[in-house]
């Protein structure tokens, strides 16, 4: 049993170019907020049940899948040189320049919500993964080195009292965010009527931006904090910069 409800914008900029040249961005805002997200498939932050089934209220905040800020842009410039085009469209210089095209697209998104946890001690007696509490006196912690700093800094946070719960609410921390940058540079040459010879260059994550997984959230690991690793591309590859080449034959 959980209770939820979401709070959203949504908009879209939509514009066509001469020359088959076009310009599309998606802006999302929202807010998620729920009791309990998904038990079954819990976030990797994320304890999949209350911290005390007997007091569900604590357990309301984010969504651990609430993302507020989500924009996508995505372009097409055909190239106004060449055959067929307005300038340098002749002769040998315009079929050198026939065909180019340059296109891609951006993803820009905020970050997941983090819990705080602390390990291994069950102050509030109910068996579950229990909240931290914040510290009375914050103080500021130096992160590990060699690790990127993603997530809040430890000396704001302590264990909690025994026999009681952790004042840090639930989902009350946000990760890194995400930000990738695809390009693709193609040419598309006639041959003859019926034979096209196409030429692509495909560039993933082209600015090499680093996208890190959530960070350590168990107070009592000295990397706190900071995140392990990189988010990789959806076919299993690394996330870095890739670059692959193609051409093929169309008749």
């Amino acid at each position: 049993m959980a209770n939820s409800h979401i709070h959203g914008l949504q908009a879209t900029l939509n514009r066509q170019f001469t020359h088959g040249s076009s310009l599309q961005v998606n802006y999302t805002w929202s807010h998620a907020i729920d009791d309990a997200s998904d038990g079954f498939r819990p976030q990797q932050t994320e304890f999949p049940f209350p911290a005390n089934s007997f007091y569900l209220s604590r357990e309301k905040g984010s969504s651990s899948f609430d993302v507020r800020n989500r924009a996508i842009i995505d372009y097409v410039a055909a190239l106004p040189f060449g055959r067929g085009q307005d300038h340098l469209n002749t002769g040998l210089v315009g079929k050198v320049l026939e065909g180019w095209s340059w296109s891609g697209i951006a993803t820009l998104q905020s970050g997941f919500p983090i819990e705080i946890f602390e390990a291994g001690v069950d102050n509030d007696g109910t068996g579950a993964q229990q909240r931290a509490s914040y510290a009375a006196t914050p103080t500021n912690i130096p992160f590990q080195p060699g690790l990127p700093a993603t997530g809040p800094n430890r000396g704001l946070f302590t264990f909690p009292l025994f026999g009681g719960p952790g004042t840090v609410r639930r989902n009350s921390f946000y990760g890194p965010g995400y930000k990738n940058f695809d390009m693709v540079i193609a040419k598309d040459t006639k041959l003859t009527e019926r034979v096209h010879l196409e030429f692509r260059s495909e560039y993933y994550n082209i600015l090499n931006h680093p996208n890190f997984q959530q960070p350590d959230n168990l107070i009592n690991d000295s990397t706190f904090g900071e995140s392990a690793a990189q988010i990789g591309r959806p076919d299993g590859t690394t996330g870095a910069r890739q670059l692959q080449f193609a051409m093929k034959v169309k008749f």
